[in-house]
Parts: structure tokens; C-alpha cells; sequence
């Protein structure tokens, strides 16, 4: 079953749960071709790719993505292909990372010489912002993680782009579970909801960045633009960094939100080259972009500590 699903559907998800229980995901989709081909170190070719370009609905669609190698020689090693799901500013939103068909043929039982197809699903996470996003392909050697040199037509480096799809916001919000949240944090600003947020790495050294990720909800339409407002305060309570900009950089304004929606909303905050060794406070404000005052409910309420 396995085998013909690899064929004819796109692997979309393999975990194992214990020693006993796998659960697989396959989807189906229509895909339309894409004008790529790449060389990929001295012995794989990108010779075609084929994508389903959407609308795919965040938390539920998964791209379809159909690839077309060609081996000039075997390889000597084990090698992955790694999808991901990149938005304009170069963010990665989802990934997916698996040898060829499945994990069913690597790349060493291919025969060398013939042009042979390879599916892949990736699924776009709930929460993922409305908009469009650019699907790209890497190789890389599974055990040293080294990827293979790609040259294409206009270009070369690491990864391929494959080409475009969009994401839309979902007709049913996915259920909180769906959500990627490490520390639950339920709090009410206006017409948003906070339900959590990650933040890491918890050791910094100075002129670093702490990469945060607040999951939003909408309780009602927003109407306007909310800023979050993230405050890094130092050892002896000094403020060293404020970093105020628009959800997703700017990418996706509160104003366009809609009731029940879930979002993903990361920052990137940068850690002055001059701050203090010892623990650090983030706190977080929601600031209304019209007046510039803050939404009442316990202002600079503490998220986390960092240690640099």
C-alpha cells in the first residue's frame, strides 16, 4: 500500500508514535509544470518539477510537488531532499526533509542514466499568514548535512526554487491543538487573544537576536492596525532593546485579520553588542498603530528570561 501510495499520492507525513505505530499521510492534488531545471553537484540533475499552486488553506493543504531526477552516477552516500515553504522575506514557514520517494528508494538504488519521478507533500502549518510564498528544493548529504552545489539558469547557491503557491486563510480555524505553542500564555488585548508564544535560543551572547513566535487569535475583527511592542530589559531593569513592527514583518497587518483566525507572528530582536551578562527580561505591549497607546489589560507583562 505504501509503495503504490508513493506513487501515485504525495507523502505528506511518516511518524512514528512508540515502537509499533506509524501514521502516514498522503495527499492527493493536481499539479501544474514549472520551467526549472538545476544541476545539483557533479552527478544529480533537476531535469522538470511540477507544484499544486493553490489556494491552499493554512493547516489544511498540502503543496504537491513532483520531481523529475536524473542520476549521472550513483552516489556513495545516503542523501535527502529537503522542501521548504519561504515566504518574501526569506522565512521559512514549513519543511519537509526526506529521502526520494518516500524513504522506499534512496537516491543509491536509482539507476544511473534515466529520468525518474519523485513526490513530495508539504503540508502548510496552522496558523501560516495569508499570502504567497515561494516552495524551493535543497539535497544535502544525510549524515554531514553537507548540501550539494546547485547552478541553474540566472543563478546558483544552495536551494532551488521551484515556484509559487498561495496560501489562504481557512474557511474553519483549525483547533488549538494544531497550533505550535511551547508556552501557553492566554491573555486578552482588545480584539486579539495572545494563547501563547516561543522564544529561544535561552542563552545569548551580545549582538545576537531571540527569536520569538506569538500565536495570535482574532477575537473579532480587528478593524486596525495593532503593533506588538517586544522590550528586552537588562539586569538592572534598563531597557536595551524596543522592537516595535507591524505582525509578520509587516507582511500581514492586524487590520486584515478576521474573526477566529489564528496567526503565526514571529520577531526577530536583536541584542545590543552592549548588554550586560545576566538574566534579561522580554516583555510584550500591544500598541494601537493610530494613537500610538498601548491596549490596557497588565502593561510589560514578562514573557520569558534570557540569559546572555
Amino acid at each position: 500500500i505504501e509503495t503504490y501510495l508513493t506513487a501515485h499520492a504525495y507523502p505528506t507525513l511518516s511518524e512514528w508514535y512508540g515502537p509499533h505505530t506509524l501514521l502516514s499521510m498522503f495527499a492527493s492534488g493536481a499539479t501544474q509544470t514549472q520551467p526549472v531545471a538545476a544541476r545539483l553537484g557533479e552527478w544529480l540533475n533537476l531535469e522538470g518539477a511540477a507544484l499544486g499552486p493553490g489556494p491552499l488553506e493554512a493547516g489544511y493543504g498540502v503543496v504537491a510537488v513532483e520531481l523529475t531526477w536524473r542520476l549521472l552516477e550513483r552516489p556513495g552516500a545516503p542523501y535527502t531532499v529537503g522542501l521548504r515553504l519561504v515566504d518574501l522575506t526569506g522565512r521559512v514557514w514549513a519543511q519537509r526533509d526526506q529521502p526520494p520517494r518516500g524513504g522506499l528508494e534512496p537516491f543509491e538504488q536509482w539507476p544511473t542514466g534515466e529520468a525518474g519521478p519523485d513526490r513530495h507533500g508539504l503540508l502548510v502549518p496552522a496558523g501560516t499568514p495569508p499570502g504567497e510564498y515561494r516552495v524551493t528544493v535543497r539535497v544535502y548529504h544525510s549524515q554531514d548535512l553537507t548540501v550539494l552545489p546547485a547552478t541553474f539558469a540566472g543563478g546558483s547557491g544552495g536551494e532551488v526554487t521551484l515556484g509559487a503557491v498561495r496560501v489562504v486563510r481557512p474557511h474553519t480555524p483549525p483547533p488549538l491543538e494544531a497550533l505550535p505553542v511551547v508556552e501557553p500564555f492566554r491573555t486578552d488585548w482588545g480584539p486579539l487573544r495572545l494563547w501563547g508564544y516561543t522564544a529561544g535560543p535561552g542563552r545569548l551572547r551580545p549582538g545576537e537576536t531571540i527569536e520569538v513566535k506569538l500565536l495570535w487569535q482574532a477575537r473579532t475583527d480587528p478593524g486596525e492596525d495593532f503593533l506588538p511592542e517586544l522590550r528586552l530589559i537588562g539586569p538592572q531593569g534598563e531597557t536595551q532593546t524596543v522592537w516595535v513592527e507591524k505582525p509578520v514583518a509587516g507582511l500581514y497587518p492586524t487590520a486584515w485579520w478576521r474573526t477566529g483566525e489564528w496567526v503565526i507572528d514571529p520577531h526577530s530582536v536583536p541584542v545590543p553588542a552592549s548588554a550586560a551578562t545576566g538574566a534579561h527580561r522580554l516583555t510584550l505591549r500591544l500598541i494601537r498603530a493610530a494613537d500610538g497607546q498601548p491596549v490596557e489589560w497588565r502593561p510589560g507583562q514578562t514573557l520569558s528570561l534570557i540569559h546572555i
